[in-house]
């Protein structure tokens, strides 16, 4: 799974990658003004969680992202609002593991631990729901960790 800091999502196949070229090969097409953020291994079978610096998070199931091939753009995995909005991280939850928590953390030192149960399960693309309020006080969000 590769993640942009635009809300993009892709995810490939590792087989793709078992003949590289000695100068390498493409793992992603990236629009202008997007940047690649986290690549993850993931079991076929797992839930993927995103968050924006707005301090929102979507979790969806990794199902719901089609495999595309090595120079594909990918598809949407969060709706990002403004150009001052971006993607900050992306974790990976095996369905079965519900006892995980998860922690996001805010530009200004303050964190927030969660469990995983009480981000709903929602369609990728979406806004996401509320993990953190963005205040003066605690300042955008940074990061999302298990």
């Amino acid at each position: 799974m590769l993640c942009t800091k635009n809300g993009i999502i892709k995810k490939t196949l590792v087989e793709e990658f078992s003949r590289p070229r000695q100068n390498g090969v493409n793992a992603i097409t990236i629009n202008d003004g997007d940047q690649l953020l986290d690549a993850r291994l993931t079991n076929g079978n797992m839930e993927m969680m995103m968050a924006i610096r707005s301090g929102r998070a979507i979790r969806f199931p990794e199902t719901t992202v089609r495999e595309t091939g090595r120079g594909a753009i990918g598809v949407r995995g969060i709706e990002v609002d403004n150009e001052a909005d971006e993607v900050v991280g992306m974790i990976c939850v095996n369905k079965e593991d519900e006892t995980r928590t998860v922690l996001v953390v805010s530009e200004k030192g303050f964190g927030k631990r969660t469990n995983i149960e009480e981000y709903r399960v929602t369609n990728r693309g979406g806004k996401g729901v509320k993990t953190i309020s963005v205040t003066e006080k605690t300042g955008s969000l940074i990061a999302i960790l298990t």
